[in-house]
């Protein structure tokens, strides 16, 4: 990650098959955040039925994913965790719902400008 302070740090989809240290990379992120600035993280919670292997990839659940952050308490504002539902189209036009995990935190303190 680069060096520097932000107001804004994303990961939208940050996951892979592979071994990655994926919490402690965006705990890192997180602590590039200034005082007031803002953490979203959109991950997949389930994939579509046409995904090749989809019953041999287990995706995190909602407290999994808050688990895995550990935010030091009075730190860190969590905004509305939750499951959200999106309709997917697969390769043969056939549609589907997947669910994501949206987690939104705020540091805590006033923003430096």
């Amino acid at each position: 990650m680069p060096d520097g302070e932000y107001d804004l740090v994303t990961a939208s989809y940050f996951q892979s098959p592979v071994a990655l240290a994926r919490a402690d990379i965006l705990r890192r992120a997180m602590a590039k955040l200034v005082p007031g600035g803002y953490f979203l993280c959109i991950a997949h919670a389930s994939a579509p039925p046409w995904r090749k292997g989809n019953g041999q990839h287990e995706f995190p659940s909602l407290q999994e994913e808050l688990d895995a952050f550990a935010p030091a308490p009075g730190e860190w504002i969590l905004h509305k965790p939750g499951n959200m539902t999106r309709k997917v189209t697969g390769p043969g036009g056939q549609v589907a719902d997947v669910s994501d995990i949206v987690l939104f935190f705020e540091r805590v303190g006033t923003a430096r400008r």
